[in-house]
């Protein structure tokens, strides 16, 4: 089972149509109709009534339908929001107190005009214990003086 026939699956379905959702897939309806054939065979069970040339979910097919598109739904915010979430992720700097004092400024100034939307936290300390700070994962950058 994979996205692609998941997809399928969920347009067949609002559609009540194989012709239909291979209209609105921009696929062939023989290809719609192999999707479906083989989501029935990996589950081993049947979505749809055939009656004519028509289809309708049966019960299995409506409660599959639901947590499909749920699954779906889920899935397409995730695929939207990785964006977002880089954006909205801080970079932790931690500076040692002479380079705070002397080279921040302007780097920081350079890294708000290239990145204006990314938050950052900046932590100056002494040379050690920024090193603590960076092997410990608690910042993300390092910028000391010395050997």
């Amino acid at each position: 089972m994979n996205l692609r026939l998941l997809s399928i699956f969920k347009v067949v379905a609002e559609e009540s149509s194989f012709t239909q959702a291979a209209k609105k897939l921009y696929i062939s309806q023989p290809a719609v109709s192999s999707a479906i054939a083989d989501l029935e065979a990996h589950s081993g069970i049947s979505l749809f009534d055939r009656i004519g040339r028509r289809i309708y979910l049966n019960e299995t097919g409506q409660l599959f339908y639901h947590k499909v598109a749920k699954f779906l739904d889920m899935h397409d915010d995730l695929t939207h929001s990785i964006k977002a979430l880089e954006e909205i992720s801080k970079l932790r700097i931690g500076s040692s107190i002479t380079i705070a004092q002397f080279l921040l400024p302007e780097l920081m100034n350079q890294y708000k005009a290239d990145q204006p939307s990314t938050p950052t936290e900046i932590r100056v300390d002494n040379a050690k214990r920024i090193e603590e700070l960076l092997l410990k994962h608690e910042i993300d950058i390092a910028l000391i003086e010395g050997t």
